[in-house]
């Protein structure tokens, strides 16, 4: 019977010798607890409490501004309590991320981990005003999105240069260069991450498919409207962080796109403006 690591193995194997981060020990342990009928949370509150990172990180996310609790939480055991498992699980992720990938000698890629947390955040608060999926889940997605970015530079010498010319076609999907040139994509490598991490089905379709928005919004997709959704949160997201950061570069992909994420979600002109104003106001912040 194969393992994990045979597993990882295997998925290595696929993808060219890419390699995939283990999912970390806490997550595997949350896993077991989540089959059990009954979990244990205040065991789950133990484990991370003895590692001082994932506490204060953990912490520090669910006390956030975005995340709109009306009283600050003090302690592990308390936002186990509130969350529950599969709440808490996303939030784990998201914390544990940015250390396992470090930790497995990928590069650092300050630009990236730059942006992620922007578009995570940003991606909350989009889920919490304009859509029913569940905040922590739009921040999972916004964070897990781009993960592939510094997986192929781990393993291939010339991404960044691949990246650049990507990120200024202005036709063409954004993945069609990483395709072309290495036979995978950011996309299918986060999908594969994000599966041996077990996120949520909804976060994984999404991941592997956020390049291919106009062919999926209003369409019959796997996961159907709520992969949908959490796409077009995603792009919003991508679109304040863009807006934030890199205001005077052209964002391609939004201009082929935007208008239809609007109608998807309802938005107006007027509604798209005030929404942006507000998200950039709050990246300033971070």
């Amino acid at each position: 019977m194969s393992g994990p690591a045979d597993e990882l193995q295997q998925l290595e194997k696929l993808l060219h010798g890419i390699r995939i981060p283990p999912q970390p020990e806490i997550l595997v342990e949350i896993d077991k607890e989540l089959r059990q009928a009954e979990s244990d949370l205040p065991r789950i509150a133990r484990l991370i409490h003895s590692d001082v990172f994932l506490s204060a990180g953990v912490l520090k996310v669910v006390n956030s501004v975005q995340f709109g609790l009306r009283r600050r939480v003090e302690s592990v055991h308390q936002a186990v309590t509130l969350l529950g498992l599969d709440r808490l699980r996303n939030m784990l992720s998201a914390v544990v991320l940015k250390r396992s990938m470090e930790a497995y000698g990928l590069p650092s890629m300050p630009r990236y981990w730059d942006s992620a947390p922007a578009i995570a955040s940003a991606a909350m608060e989009i889920a919490r005003r304009v859509s029913r999926i569940p905040p922590d889940e739009a921040y999972t997605l916004g964070l897990f999105s781009d993960v592939g970015i510094p997986l192929l530079a781990g393993r291939f010498p010339d991404y960044i240069e691949t990246l650049k010319l990507a990120n200024s076609r202005e036709k063409g999907r954004f993945t069609d260069l990483e395709e072309a040139r290495y036979d995978t994509s950011h996309a299918v490598v986060g999908f594969y991450m994000a599966a041996s991490w077990h996120l949520s089905p909804a976060n994984q379709e999404a991941i592997n498919s956020h390049h291919h928005v106009v062919d999926i919004l209003g369409r019959n997709v796997p996961g159907g409207r709520e992969v949908e959704t959490r796409l077009a949160v995603l792009k919003l997201a991508e679109r304040a962080e863009h807006l934030c950061n890199r205001h005077q570069d052209p964002d391609p992909e939004w201009a082929q796109i935007g208008p239809q994420v609007m109608d998807y979600l309802g938005l107006s002109e007027p509604d798209f403006q005030e929404l942006m104003d507000d998200l950039l106001e709050q990246l300033r912040t971070l």
